[in-house]
């Protein structure tokens, strides 16, 4: 899977779709938007879905990418590849 991983990450704009993705989680969970939102410091989930046609390659590379960053800036999380399984969309 790494040089499909390699090959996604070398597209125009995946790294800036990553990055702006990672800051985005970040701020939706900085503790004033958390308390905005809550009242408090309760339980609180970010999800953030990533979608292509396939749901095998391109999605998942993002998805996996932007775990290894968010984990990089002290968040933490999960990834969940919901759709791997299902059959390509033909076009």
């Amino acid at each position: 899977m790494k040089p499909v991983r390699r090959y996604v990450m070398a597209t125009p704009g995946a790294k800036e779709l990553v990055a702006q993705s990672t800051e985005k989680v970040r701020i939706l969970l900085t503790r004033d938007n958390l308390r905005q939102w809550t009242g408090g410091p309760q339980q609180y989930r970010v999800d953030v879905h990533v979608v292509c046609g396939g749901s095998r390659h391109r999605s998942v590379a993002v998805a996996e990418e932007i775990a290894v960053h968010r984990r990089a800036a002290g968040i933490g999380g999960e990834v969940e590849h919901r759709h791997i399984e299902r059959p390509i969309l033909q076009k």
